[in-house]
């Protein structure tokens, strides 16, 4: 594998959780005008990524453990699943989900309110995608209360964290609930082709979603002015860690003041190795944007934050191609599938003074679900998931901010998109869903200034993940180059200009829907930046970062830097606020490819 510098490689390795990218700025502009032009360094060799030389002998054995748990006999005895199509469901099915059954494939928990009619007694889900409205009147609504696990649906199921009565209405506000909260016992089988032309597309416009706009500011050193980015990871434990700084330098090059690789971590708590320290002049620290502490309860307008009152009602679910959302903060999110090869989202921003245009697509072809999930005495023994049809990733920037440009932009949040197929067969509803978690981050230095950059990488094999009587295997698949992302960071600016973009996309197989679904899931995140040199300094140079991980697990996910903004949002309801944990069982992330290039070879040191 050819290796053009010590800071450009690829990895593969086992690495605590990392979710999303943050890059953050201090303005300026380095003085390198009227400099002689200093002579181009030589061309790298053609980029590529590819796999580890070597496969650890325990990720070998986890493999061959998962592939086990998927035979025919470990899956004897089974209920079988098949896909359901969508257009054969009830206009209530179709608008709330199907209706849990008493069946013997299936032994629910004793204490749940167990609705065999759920979606006739349902009048609407708001547009938060949390609050659920009753009919006062219908079967098992009175013993609706706080505390209480309800299963209404497939998709209105949850833990009770509060309930208003209001004549004939019953508005109730449900938070995540583990699978196992819900059965005691059961043994389902999946093996079929996924017909992505039928699924359902659930939104709620109103879901909540952390936003922010930067205020613009300089930072001087002794020196004069300088320029800076900041790369960080947040690790499990909801912390932002810085993990590598580039400035500019005297000759108008970027250069690289500390790369913490995130192999050097210590493997327990996602903690940072060696510790990280920066200059105590010209710098600002990462910080997670925080939600305003003492605010009133249901302020409108409150930036980023969902005025919890008067929602009105999602729209209707839709079969087919998912519709466009317009997101909290000014973000408008269309997921994608058939027509862009695959499970992505393509994103559009136009608020002040910054233009976003990106997409990010993990491409699929002749997609192949096959999972074995067997829950026994209230626990999970089994859930086993191998999905086909990897072909690639592809990444695509169109940046830039106007004359207006008055500060960088900050979101945060589950796309309030869920894609779901219907399973039956297994004598309770249960769906495979399709979640996607975004972090979109810009670092512009000036005003009218443009940062343009793609990224397209090939993948071979299938995502194979598993957890069995207590341990977890499984297998990445294996990615490679077709179009480096550094090689295509283009754009013009007097100042330095930056991107990150980080998107989390999950096969999660369950109930519940949005972040509150709950199942057995593989997610792959991914975090990519890119950096342009100002165009007054003699050298061109860009910076591009790529980065893979997979995880799985057995639960609801929500990231936790997230949980902040729905317990926010639940204390404006008056109700229960959610625990900081969602999975039951979780996989500590493989890391399936990392990159750091730069263009022309060396420019940032």
């Amino acid at each position: 594998m050819p290796v053009a510098s010590r800071e450009r490689r690829t990895r593969v390795a086992t690495m605590r959780a990392c979710h999303f990218a943050l890059v953050a700025l201090v303005l300026a502009v380095p003085g390198a005008c009227g400099k002689d032009k200093p002579e181009a360094p030589a061309p790298p060799p053609p980029p590529q990524l590819s796999a580890h030389d070597t496969t650890p002998a325990d990720t070998a054995a986890g493999a061959r453990m998962v592939r086990a748990a998927l035979s025919s006999e470990a899956e004897k005895g089974a209920a079988i699943g098949h896909s359901i199509d969508p257009h054969s469901l009830t206009p209530t099915e179709l608008r709330f989900g199907r209706s849990p059954k008493q069946s013997s494939a299936v032994v629910y928990q004793d204490s749940i309110v167990l609705m065999e009619n759920g979606d006739k007694a349902l009048r609407s889900m708001s547009s938060d995608g949390l609050t659920w409205h009753f009919d006062a009147n219908a079967p098992h609504v009175s013993e609706i209360q706080a505390g209480k696990v309800i299963f209404a649906t497939e998709r209105c199921v949850g833990t009770v964290l509060g309930v208003t009565r209001t004549g004939d209405d019953v508005a109730v506000v449900l938070g995540p609930v583990q699978l196992t909260d819900v059965i005691k016992q059961g043994h389902f089988a999946f093996n079929q082709p996924l017909d992505l032309n039928s699924l359902i597309a659930v939104t709620a416009p109103g879901y909540p979603w952390l936003a922010s706009q930067d205020t613009l500011a300089h930072h001087a050193s002794a020196r004069g002015h300088i320029s800076s980015i900041t790369y960080a990871l947040v690790s499990s434990d909801g912390t932002w860690r810085p993990t590598r700084t580039v400035t500019s330098g005297a000759d108008g090059k970027l250069v690289l003041t500390k790369w913490n690789h995130p192999s050097r971590r210590h493997s327990r708590g996602g903690r940072v190795g060696d510790s990280f320290v920066v200059p105590k002049t010209g710098w600002i620290r990462v910080q997670v944007p925080q939600i305003p502490s003492g605010m009133p309860q249901g302020l409108p307008g409150v930036p980023g934050i969902p005025n919890p009152n008067g929602q009105l009602p999602a729209p209707a679910p839709s079969i087919g191609p998912p519709p466009t959302v317009d997101i909290s903060g000014g973000l408008v999110a269309t997921p994608c599938l058939t027509d862009c090869g695959g499970l992505g989202i393509k994103l559009s921003y136009d608020q002040g003074g910054v233009l976003v245009i990106a997409y990010a697509v993990f491409k699929v072809k002749d997609v192949h679900l096959h999972f074995n999930l067997d829950v026994s005495g209230g626990k999970i023994q089994t859930a086993a998931l191998e999905l086909s049809g990897a072909a690639g990733f592809a990444v695509h920037f169109e940046t830039g901010t106007t004359k207006d440009f008055n500060g960088n932009i900050h979101q945060t949040g589950l796309a309030p998109i869920d894609l779901s197929i219907p399973v039956g067969g297994f004598g309770m509803p249960i769906s495979v869903h399709f979640l996607q978690s975004l972090s979109l981050n810009t670092g512009f230095s000036a005003k009218t200034s443009k940062l343009t950059a793609d990224g397209d990488y090939f993948a071979s094999g299938s995502i194979l993940v598993g957890y069995v009587r207590g341990s977890w295997g499984g297998a990445p698949p294996l990615l490679g180059t077709k179009q480096n992302l550094a090689d295509n960071v283009g754009g013009i600016s007097m100042g330095i200009n930056s991107l990150a973009f980080g998107i989390r996309q999950e096969v999660l197989v369950g109930i519940g829907a949005l972040g509150f679904s709950a199942g057995p899931y593989l997610a792959l995140t991914t975090g990519t930046t890119a950096l342009k040199q100002s165009s007054a300094t003699p050298i061109d140079c860009h910076q591009a970062t790529f980065t893979m991980d997979l995880t799985a697990g057995a639960g609801y996910t929500l990231p936790k830097p997230l949980v902040s903004v729905f317990n926010f949002f639940l204390r404006a309801l008056h109700v229960k606020e959610l625990a900081p944990n969602g999975s039951i069982a979780e996989m500590p992330p493989q890391r399936v490819v990392e990159m750091l290039s730069q263009s022309p070879h060396g420019c940032a040191g």
